[in-house]
């Protein structure tokens, strides 16, 4: 069975996973696999640097991200074998289609040779922003208004001190190398119809 992978980056907030869970819903016979969700994994877990702001300056270099757990999976995938769910422990089965938040894209050199198609959701950094607060803080927040008016102002600080300039960096060295870049303004069913166009156009054999 052949097995392609289908990448989706996007700025923090800009509708990756949202769109992802989208195209599972409506497509049959696809894995859909995240990239946070290996962050915790105990073998295999996803190392991130350490500073930021750092990785900022020197350069803004995305193979400073390992991900051992992930890209063993992708690689089972590929090869027609099941792997087992980061989240809950669980059997997941290969199929045609893997859906997989890959906000590091093709930046990132290790993660490349699994991309059989990448996109890109380019999504205005002020509406990312919004559904970022959204999210985060009136869904679900179980803390207190003074906790989340402090954490908010702790993030809007920081995005505006170098946030920004990191999400900008995304931009710059992940879009260009995308097949598809799509309006992130769009609505979710509209940007996940447009992806199942493009893939199917790609891949005939997903039809």
């Amino acid at each position: 069975m052949q097995c392609f992978i289908v990448g989706v980056s996007s700025p923090s907030g800009g509708g990756k996973t949202t769109v992802i869970q989208q195209l599972t819903a409506v497509e049959p016979n696809t894995v859909a696999l995240y990239f946070d969700e290996y962050d915790n994994r105990a073998v295999g877990a996803n190392v991130h640097p350490q500073d930021l702001r750092q990785w900022l300056t020197d350069g803004a270099d995305y193979n400073a991200w390992q991900m051992p757990g992930l890209l063993h999976d992708l690689k089972q995938l590929k090869q027609g074998q099941p792997i087992i769910s980061p989240v809950d422990g669980t059997p997941i089965a290969p199929q045609p289609l893997v859906f997989l938040d890959a906000a590091l894209g093709r930046a990132n050199a290790a993660l490349r040779p699994y991309l059989d198609f990448m996109v890109y959701i380019d999504t205005p950094l002020d509406i990312a922003m919004a559904r970022r607060l959204q999210r985060d803080y009136f869904v679900n927040y179980q803390c207190s208004a003074q906790t989340a008016l402090q954490e908010i102002h702790a993030m809007t600080t920081a995005y505006l001190t170098w946030a920004r300039a990191a999400y900008l960096a995304l931009e710059r060295q992940i879009k260009p190398q995308c097949d598809l870049v799509l309006d992130g303004c769009l609505p979710i069913d509209v940007l996940a119809g447009q992806i199942l166009a493009a893939v199917q156009e790609r891949f005939p054999s997903q039809q």
